[in-house]
Formats: C-alpha cells, structure tokens, sequence
C-alpha cells in the first residue's frame, strides 16, 4: 500500500509588479534554498492562497520526476500567474502530498491521489484551473431513511 505525507502550506515568495505578483527566478531560487527536503520528492502538490482562516485551492499537479522539476514550468508559472490576476489578497502557499517509497516510484497511486485532490479541490473552488480530471461527477449516493434510522 502507497502512503503519502502531507507538507505545508509552505508560502510561496513573489514579487509585487505595478498590476499583480509573479514568481520571479529569485523567488524560485529562495523557495527552494528553504524547502530542499521535498525538492527530490514525487507525489502530488497544491498551489493555494491563504487569506484570513482559510486556503483557497487554485491547481492541483502531480510530479513523477520531483517536485523540483515540476512545480515551476513554464506552464505552472503561467497559471499561478493568471491566478495572481484574479486573486487580490491571499499569500500563495503549496501543499506537498509526498510518496513515501523505497525503491520505485508508485505512479498509480500518484495518478489516483490526484484525481482525488482534484475532485476535493474543487468542492472548494468551482473555478479550479486543473483542465484534465476536473468534470463533475456525474453520480450520487443518497441515503433513503424511515422515521426509525438516522442518516449516516
């Protein structure tokens, strides 16, 4: 059985432009000179923004190869990016769902996670940037109770 561990929220550094924030190669760099334990991990992470008591989920990814070499593309920058756009407050913090493994990794249990994390993400924000894996369920359980049982 795969098992994961939770990291974070760890705060993301950014730099404040005229109109919005970016994730500067400084910010980067300083990222990951304070998270180094997680930086050759693999399993999944959230990028958010913390505001007040709650976290707001904005894309949920998984990294096979390390969180290193993922978690900061091109691409992933340019959807943090457009996140910043839209969201005036909130520090951006990540989420690291580490696999914990010993040999190989389990890219099974990475892909499912995901899915998972995606699905519950969403439950917290409709406007969840993740393309893939992202539709609603199209299905429900429904608990029929008569006035002698208690719904679960």
């Amino acid at each position: 059985m795969a098992e994961f561990w939770i990291h974070g929220p760890i705060e993301v550094p950014c730099t404040r432009k005229r109109v919005s924030r970016i994730i500067s190669k400084e910010d980067r760099a300083s990222f990951w000179c304070d998270n180094d334990s997680v930086a050759m991990k693999k399993g999944c992470y959230i990028f958010a923004f913390r505001a007040g008591r709650g976290t707001k989920p904005v894309y949920v990814g998984k990294a096979t190869k390390s969180f290193r070499q993922e978690i900061f593309t091109h691409h992933k920058l340019s959807l943090y990016h457009s996140a910043f756009a839209d969201q005036e407050r909130g520090a951006p913090v990540m989420f690291f769902v580490c696999l914990d493994y010993a040999k190989k990794p389990n890219r099974k249990a990475i892909r499912q996670v995901e899915i998972f994390l995606i699905g519950v993400a969403r439950e917290a924000n409709k406007d969840l940037l993740n393309v893939q894996h992202n539709q609603q369920t199209q299905w429900v359980i429904r608990v029929a109770c008569s006035p002698k049982t208690q719904p679960i």
